[in-house]
């Protein structure tokens, strides 16, 4: 049978049917790094279900297609935190840092029990443990224990003990608990109400972060932190209390056991960091620890004994060299943070954070998305430190560039190999910590290097020496810009080059550094630019507008530069900073708000990403809120969102969030019921626009064509509900030459008796 390696993103409740994406649909792109974090692995008849890097995924043995599971698709909520599973139901639990829990059936369907969630309390609801025995299913958490019924998942009973129990279990007419170090009982029948009328174990056994998982009706494993044992639970004869006897399988310090699996002999634990793991038999005697590498076990109960594993390459029969490792992000250890889209390649590029906020560690790792598949695109000999977004060539889809942290960039990097470091060929400082860059419409790129102090922070590399293997410093341009300077903290550095107007603005992201404005009107030749700086602004209505730190400067297509800080968003005419009455439009739908980046749709959409308010999207004047997206009504798994990145060949929003990559695809505009408000975007076509023209407006179905100016076809193709797109090509591939373009449509065929309905204007 041939393997598939794929995985999809949506799809029914129904986990063999896996359609395509929609438009208007969200996407959780999953991360795997299985040889650093993954957490469980479960082994059922027709699947393995595992958790990896935050991310629930299903492999299933028939077809070999390994889907996703998550709040865009089948689950009911983001940030799994550990799956269970009960072998005798033969349904896997999963839970949630929320503390939601769903249930998987062996069909594909999914039952929601939000109980704990929806509950009404001041104390936490964290959910630490889940087990099952005498028909029950128990949660442990941190305000004491919740019991459902194991097959309909009806609530039956809480003890709220205003204290965490990190695991209850039922041990014949018994239930243990373990809470802090000890270990404590009462009877399953009657449970105490308060912790204090529990029975602790007088032993005092080192049982932090004990969790307790049933063998038979007097025996259960505990997996500690120090260790790992088997307990034995007499009862005392004329008495309430028990005799409990612990044998140690064997002690250490800060171990981490995975669940307690159940498997066709007896059982197994996971020492997934220790790289071994433990077996016994039915009575959970002959322990026996077995190597096992960087990987997690698991044998299907009703199977024949195989263990199926899941380490660095995916889901895979031990001793078998066939491995179905998924294609997804391969950050685990360091948070993906950084997000672009390079227009010439049509894809997708994360980066980690390097320093910025402390968010994640400084590693340098890097990622594209083509929008099929992800792959790791990190170079070989980039150093560690992290990177500073991107700088994506304007006219080869192969090339970028990456500011650095690290004291070896900025890099030139080409098919995904650095060609050059410019550390060495550019009159930077050797020295230099963190960095922007940017190009302007003329292709010149431009570095700004605050930190250290240097005399002429702000570098230019012309655009006729940009391709140039080997650049000399002579071919470097500096200037000395007055707010420019020495900074603390230059990882916050802001960098912006308005459209159209060349204007650059700069801001050092420091407390209070000023906004610093300047126009090299005569070229990147000029020395002395006209220039300005700002401590404050003044809006509209006259109002004064300060900062303390500010975040992101992004320019828009129509050449504002919006600026986002922590109090907020605004937006300004950057070519009018140089004017008397120079004004800023402050958004006061995000006034108060920290506000990280901004980013903006083909039809004026402004979205705003926040740290506590979601994904939000505004009015282009910055007035009114017009969609909120948070966790608690999308699949969107974090609130706070770092960075925003729109792709126009997908026509989606790519986000990086404190909890991982979201993509919301975007709705096609609704088809209409004639041709008689079809418009275009954008209008006209620049010289320096390499994306997709879009056509809104079309009747369903609709067949398009383009022509020139003396009714030649230069293309055709259909529509996608009301809209349509064009990349200004002939059928070739050819870029169209400069003139009018007529846009025809009909529901049929096109005729030489139909009238345009549109018309591109394109300049090349």
């Amino acid at each position: 049978m041939a393997r598939k390696f794929l995985i999809t993103f949506v799809m029914t409740l129904v986990l063999a049917c896996a359609p395509s994406v929609r438009a208007g649909q969200w996407v959780q792109h999953p991360a795997f790094s299985g040889s650093v974090s993954t957490t469980n692995v479960i082994d059922t008849e027709q699947k393995v279900y595992f958790l990896v890097s935050k991310n629930l995924y299903c492999f299933d043995k028939t077809t070999e297609d390994i889907v996703v599971l998550n709040s865009g698709n089948v689950l009911n909520s983001g940030n799994i935190s550990q799956i269970y599973y009960n072998s005798a139901k033969d349904y896997v639990v999963v839970t949630y840092l929320d503390s939601n829990i769903d249930i998987l059936f062996s069909d594909g369907t999914v039952k929601n029990v939000p109980t704990i969630k929806d509950v009404v309390m001041n104390t936490s609801r964290v959910i630490n443990d889940v087990t099952f025995g005498g028909g029950y299913m128990y949660v442990a958490t941190d305000f004491g224990f919740v019991k459902f019924d194991e097959d309909s998942f009806d609530f039956k009973l809480v003890r709220n003990y205003a204290a965490p129990l990190t695991s209850v279990a039922q041990i014949g007419d018994n239930l243990m608990m373990c809470h802090k170090d000890s270990l404590y009982y009462c009877s399953s029948v009657s449970p105490a109400d308060h912790l204090s009328d529990l029975i602790r174990d007088s032993k005092g056994r080192a049982y932090a972060s004990g969790r307790i998982f049933p063998i038979n009706n007097n025996k259960f494993f505990v997996t500690a932190k120090a260790g790992l044992y088997v307990d034995t639970a007499t009862p005392r004869e004329g008495m309430d209390s028990l005799t409990i006897a612990s044998t140690a399988v064997f002690s250490g310090s800060n171990l981490v056991a995975g669940p307690v699996q159940v498997t066709p002999t007896g059982f197994l634990v996971n020492y997934f960091a220790n790289s071994y793991y433990y077996t016994f038999d039915a009575q959970g005697g002959t322990a026996k620890k077995v190597s096992g590498g960087k990987e997690m076990y698991s044998a299907n109960v009703r199977g024949d004994g195989t263990l199926w594993g899941v380490g660095a390459n995916g889901p895979h029969i031990k001793g078998q060299t066939a491995t179905h490792k998924p294609n997804a992000i391969d950050f685990a250890d360091v948070l993906p943070f950084w997000i672009g889209y390079h227009k010439m390649s049509r894809k997708i590029y994360i980066a980690n954070s390097g320093p910025w906020f402390g968010k994640g560690a400084h590693v340098t790792r890097i990622n594209s998305y083509d929008g099929e598949s992800w792959s790791n695109v990190t170079p070989s000999g980039i150093a560690s430190g992290g990177l500073f977004s991107f700088a994506f060539h304007p006219t080869d889809a192969s090339t970028y560039f990456a500011p650095s942290w690290n004291k070896s960039g900025p890099y030139r990097i080409k098919d995904d190999v650095i060609l050059s470091s410019f550390r060495t060929n550019s009159p930077l400082p050797t020295n230099a910590q963190g960095m922007r860059m940017a190009f302007d419409d003329d292709g010149n790129l431009w570095v700004i290097q605050e930190y250290p102090v240097i005399n002429k922070p702000v570098f230019v590399l012309p655009a006729d020496k940009l391709d140039s293997e080997t650049p000399a410093k002579t071919d470097w341009l500096s200037y000395a810009m007055e707010g420019v300077s020495a900074g603390l903290s230059p990882q916050r550095a802001c960098f912006a080059i308005s459209k159209g107007t060349n204007v650059k603005v700069y801001n050092g992201g420091d407390f209070g550094r000023p906004m610093v404005f300047w126009d090299n009107e005569g070229g990147v030749t000029s020395t002395t630019p006209r220039s300005r700086l700002f401590n404050s602004f003044v809006d509209e209505d006259g109002n004064p507008v300060t900062w303390t730190y500010m975040y992101r400067l992004k320019a828009d297509p129509l050449g504002r530069v919006w600026a986002a800080s922590m109090e907020g968003l605004m937006s300004f005419d950057p070519i009018q900073a140089f004017d008397a009455g120079f004004r800023v439009n402050n958004s006061t739908a995000m006034s108060g708000n920290k506000v990280y980046a901004v980013e903006f749709g083909p039809q004026g959409q402004v979205w705003v990403a926040t740290e506590e308010m979601g994904l939000c999207e505004i009015s282009y004047d910055g007035k009114q809120l017009i969609n909120q997206y948070t966790t608690s009504n999308s699949p969107i798994v974090s609130n706070c969102i770092y960075d925003l990145c729109y792709n126009e060949y997908t026509n989606s929003l790519f986000m990086t969030t404190a909890q991982g990559v979201m993509e919301m695809k975007l709705d096609a505009s609704p088809a209409s019921d004639n041709y008689d408000n079809v418009y275009v975007y954008p209008d006209p076509v620049l010289p320096d626009f390499t994306g997709f023209v879009a056509i809104y407006g079309l009747m369903p179905n609709s067949q398009v064509v383009i022509k020139d100016r003396d009714g030649n076809v230069v293309a055709q193709f259909a529509a996608a509900e009301g809209t349509a797109s064009w990349d200004c090509c002939d059928a070739s591939g050819e870029r169209v030459t400069t003139g009018n373009y007529s846009v025809y449509a009909s529901q049929t065929a096109v005729t030489d008796d139909d009238k345009p309905v549109a018309t591109i204007h394109v300049i090349k």
